[in-house]
């Protein structure tokens, strides 16, 4: 079992937003705490406020225990519930509820409109309503087309499209006095990774971790640029804090490095699994390159004035594959 201590030690809030949460008695709204997001963030709250049970609110789509690490237990409460939340009875709000790329995939477009809408609908209105003063929704990378040009219809990419409105109905909320951080996520990495079949990173690790060899399919190269979900945190925390109020901030998550899958497989069979192979089919150089990869300029910034220590690639690696051997025993 993966231990509080040991998860410690590579997941922790850092910069002004550690030093915020020391001794604070701020009062928090999870928004999609079971997801992936959700519960990394009640993991590093328990590290930061005094007590999780009476510090932090949790919302999803169905009622669940959730449990911690250390075996720590939070109930979700069910969305609906959220209009029965006091007035100025929460400081933030984070909003990790959205269905994936992949459910559009499953469900027709209108349902996936339908519901993704009607979920941050309901958000942005009990977050105005409860007057929670900062506000965090997370958007994707999705938004662009490519090259930082934005997703113009919901035809071509309903997720895209979604998020942008998303990200329009919760900057209004900063109209109303609130502080609105908005990320726009790429690429992560740490624990409570799900969907390693469908994740880069996670995949290769689990692959190094179990078997004798790691598997790239792809015959193109693909680069991405990782951001460990503890650094994405306390930029979100941190930038809440230096704000002032009736503000917004929109930034793209990217990483200290660039990497390209055979470099990211090499790196982590290194640190993991000297012994294993690395199987790759001859990489195609007039297929296009795979690049999904945010604009580096203003979280860099951020992170800086923040005065957070930065995950290197390696130690991201390291972070989530202590979770992955956990979950895998």
């Amino acid at each position: 079992m993966l231990t509080e201590k040991g998860i410690s030690k590579v997941h922790t809030l850092s910069g002004l937003a550690k030093e915020k949460f020391k001794d604070s008695k701020a009062k928090l709204i999870i928004i999609g705490a079971s997801g992936w997001l959700g519960m990394s963030t009640l993991e590093l709250l328990k590290q930061a406020v005094d007590n999780l049970d009476h510090s932090v609110f949790c919302f999803g789509s169905k009622v669940k225990n959730l449990t911690l690490f250390d075996g720590t237990k939070i109930t979700q409460s069910p969305l609906s519930e959220l209009s029965s939340f006091p007035k100025k009875g929460a400081d933030y709000l984070l909003n990790f509820a959205f269905l994936t790329k992949e459910k559009a995939e499953i469900l027709s477009k209108d349902k996936f409109r339908e519901i993704n809408s009607t979920i941050s609908k309901t958000v942005s209105k009990e977050a105005s309503r409860i007057g929670v003063k900062n506000i965090c929704t997370i958007s994707s990378g999705g938004v662009y087309v490519k090259d930082q040009i934005l997703v113009d219809d919901f035809e071509s990419s309903p997720y895209g499209f979604l998020k942008l409105q998303e990200e329009k109905m919760f900057s209004e909320l900063a109209e109303q006095g609130a502080k609105v951080v908005i990320p726009r996520v790429f690429n992560i990495s740490g624990p409570y990774t799900n969907k390693d079949n469908l994740y880069m990173l996670p995949s290769l690790i689990s692959q190094a971790l179990n078997s004798r060899s790691i598997e790239i399919l792809s015959k193109k190269k693909i680069y991405r640029s990782y951001v460990g979900i503890s650094d994405l945190l306390s930029t979100i925390f941190g930038c809440m804090i230096l704000m002032e109020s009736g503000n917004s901030v929109i930034y793209d998550t990217c990483g200290i490095s660039k990497v390209e899958i055979g470099e990211l497989a090499e790196i982590i069979r290194d640190l993991l699994n000297k012994d294993a192979k690395i199987l790759r089919p001859e990489v195609d150089k007039e297929s296009e390159q795979d690049i999904y990869i945010g604009s580096r300029a203003k979280i860099k910034s951020l992170i800086s004035e923040l005065k957070i220590n930065e995950s290197s690639l390696e130690d991201q690696i390291l972070c989530t594959a202590q979770y992955l051997k956990a979950i895998l025993k």
